[in-house]
């Protein structure tokens, strides 16, 4: 069945691309000479010069609200970070080329980054809602900006009917009317088709296949964006690696299934023990890792750790076995114990270590009792 429904797709992949490539090939004749003004850069400037007054707007429109006590800090900083991300972007991006060197947006770009960087620390210390002073402060000093801005994309909406040609473009638009019919249906199907093995991919690619948690790759993307964010917010989280004791002889005795058992058992375990805003991962074998971020008060890494250990202990049963599991655990706090992933991950996994030589020796002082007893 499972064979089957592959062909299928594959089938409507086929025929869709040759759908599409028909006319796709008898709609760029038509609309050749047309199409020859189009510049690359430009559509992307159209947008992204869109998309930097929509953001402007979004912030000014947070801070209003904020000062009136209608929404809380959380809006306004997510509406200044991404204002933020935008203006780089418009000052450094490939998309954004051609809005610096032919619309002057750089200017403009550079003075709302300079107004966001100023102002920077008195957002991210505003209480939950209400703070007219620094609303209103970051609202004046942002408003400046608001009818360049403005009229900046309006220019580059009105020379975008010179780049385009869209007089010209629009006759052989309507001789290719049927032609792009079949386009539209087919590239639609296709997207979608694209969209759902994209989604499927990206699955696979970032979790692990046998416990559903963030793989070690997800776990290194993210362990260093919050590092760059604990870093530029002055903030402190932790980094937990967590091994399965004696696993070896589990697969050893019991087999491999039963051993793949344990490792999702003891995932799900891991994943009922953190909160949402954590990472769990399994970096690969019978060794797993969380991210606790952020870590406010010295008090959350034991009160984590004891939630882990209480959390992960216990026998593990499937059918007429049963085995109990034990784990070792090691913690690096940033930015105490290290600034980087290398040195964090070092630092937990030496802690980590030093636990397991612990319970070596007591699992071997608690053999010889017994051996001595007979």
């Amino acid at each position: 069945m499972r064979r089957f429904e592959v062909r299928k797709d594959y089938i409507l992949v086929s025929v869709t691309v040759l759908v599409f490539a028909i006319s796709s090939a008898f709609s760029l004749y038509q609309v050749n000479r047309a199409s020859v003004t189009l510049a690359h850069e430009y559509p992307l400037a159209i947008w992204t010069i869109e998309q930097f007054q929509n953001e402007h707007k979004s912030l000014l429109h947070a801070l209003e609200l904020h000062t009136a006590g209608v929404e809380n800090r959380d809006e306004v900083l997510q509406a200044f970070e991404i204002l933020w991300n935008r203006a780089t972007v418009v000052l450094d991006g490939y998309e954004a080329s051609f809005a610096r060197e032919s619309l002057g947006a750089q200017e403009l770009a550079t003075g709302v980054l300079n107004v966001l960087k100023r102002y920077d620390a008195k957002v991210q210390a505003i209480p939950d809602s209400g703070a007219p002073a620094v609303s209103s402060d970051v609202f004046v000093a942002l408003s400046k900006f608001k009818d360049p801005i403005h009229e900046l994309n309006i220019r580059n909406f009105h020379d975008r009917d010179a780049v385009y040609g869209l007089s010209g473009f629009s006759e052989h638009l309507r001789a290719a009317g049927i032609a792009f019919f079949g386009l539209v249906v087919s590239g639609l199907v296709l997207v979608v088709m694209l969209i759902r093995q994209f989604r499927a991919s990206h699955q696979l690619a970032l979790h692990d296949s046998l416990t559903g948690l963030a793989n070690r790759r997800y776990f290194m993307d993210h362990l260093e964006q919050i590092i760059l964010r604990a870093e530029r917010y002055d903030e402190s989280f932790a980094v937990y690696l967590i091994d399965l004791n004696e696993f070896k002889p589990i697969n050893d005795k019991y087999g491999h299934l039963f051993g793949d058992h344990v490792l999702r058992v003891f995932a799900q375990r891991l994943s009922n023990c953190v909160r949402r805003v954590d990472i769990a991962s399994r970096l690969g074998g019978d060794e797993f890792a969380v991210i606790q971020y952020p870590v406010k008060e010295a008090r959350e890494v034991p009160a984590m750790s004891d939630r882990l250990h209480d959390g992960l202990a216990g026998p593990v049963s499937s059918k007429s076995l049963s085995t109990d599991v034990t784990h070792s655990m090691g913690v690096a706090l940033y930015p105490l114990d290290g600034r980087t992933a290398e040195e964090l991950l070092y630092a937990a996994d030496m802690k980590m270590y030093g636990a397991k030589k612990v319970h070596k020796r007591r699992l071997k002082s608690i053999c010889s009792s017994l051996q001595v007893g007979n």
